[in-house]
């Protein structure tokens, strides 16, 4: 079906219906004045809203020069095992777990505290990924409004759409900005549920002088491109046992739990060697030096 030719513009509505819909006289980018505006207000070069920031292509070279060496490409290699722990000491957390990328890291989260039904009440404020772990987990997502300052999930509108079925909230720190972490905790033990944060855009920061990561049951990160600490892809996890982290890197290792057991269904979640040595040259060159000094905790009008 075509757009009707008439002086209205057309628009598909639902289910493929065509709705006319008269011209305005408001803003337009095809009027001359506006496009003279444009072209000279153009700028000379390209503004990039996200840009990777990229390593000294002569330092990765050195680190991929050992990896061909020791030809060790992946399954908890070297370089695997110092950005691990660099990242554990950097962001104040004892127990993580790198992994190829955070959405994956999200659908491990969910098997490790063993929500593969029900619902789990989350925010729609959020890029994909987090609503489509849950359904993937065979969850069914159930949407709490946000907060219209700090744009997180609204703790008072929690509790309304708790029913016998919820099993977790999954809350976003949105741009960074700490989720309400005391309410909604107390949401979670009143009613018994689980909690995890989708920590992506979260890196290094501090809530209260502590980690923010150390909140809820567990944490992710991501480490795409696109994040302020990146190993081109990558992620990881953040739980509060070493229990949980031995579940965890079994879940991301095919379930196996050693050389000649497998303990139930798994995933591949590893990060591999050419990635965690990306990242580790962020820690500095060689991965021999460290970060620099965590970020201040956040202070921001609205958080708490």
């Amino acid at each position: 079906m075509t757009a009707p030719e008439c002086g209205n513009r057309a628009v598909i509505g639902h289910r493929g219906t065509v709705k006319e819909m008269p011209e305005t006289t408001g803003f337009s980018l095809n009027r001359p004045e506006v496009a003279d505006l444009i072209q000279r207000r153009k700028l000379p070069d390209v503004i990039y809203v996200t840009r990777p920031t990229m390593p000294d292509l002569r330092e990765y070279t050195q680190m991929l020069e050992g990896i061909w060496d020791r030809k060790w490409l992946t399954n908890q290699g070297p370089l695997h095992e110092a950005l691990e722990a660099k990242l554990g000491a950097f962001l104040g957390v004892e127990y993580l777990s790198l992994f190829c990328n955070g959405t994956i890291a999200l659908l491990v989260a969910l098997e490790a505290l063993r929500i593969n039904s029900g619902e789990v009440i989350t925010t729609p404020f959020s890029f994909p990924a987090t609503t489509h772990s849950l359904f993937w987990n065979r969850v069914r997502p159930v949407f709490c409004d946000i907060d219209p300052v700090t744009l997180n999930i609204d703790p008072a509108r929690i509790e309304r759409l708790i029913s016998p079925e919820t099993r977790a909230i999954l809350a976003v720190h949105v741009y960074g900005r700490p989720c309400n972490v005391e309410a909604i905790e107390r949401i979670a033990n009143v009613h018994g549920l689980q909690v995890i944060y989708d920590a992506a855009h979260a890196f290094g920061v501090r809530y209260k002088g502590n980690s923010l990561l150390n909140h809820g049951d567990i944490s992710i990160l991501s480490f795409h491109a696109t994040k302020l600490f990146s190993t081109i892809e990558g992620g990881a996890l953040v739980c509060g046992s070493d229990v949980r982290r031995q579940r965890v890197n079994s879940l991301k290792n095919f379930g196996i739990a050693d050389e000649e057991t497998v303990i139930g269904p798994g995933i591949n979640g590893k990060m591999n060697e050419f990635q965690a040595a990306f990242g580790l040259i962020a820690t500095g060159n060689d991965g021999t030096g460290n970060f620099q000094s965590p970020p201040s905790d956040a202070v921001v009008r609205g958080t708490p």
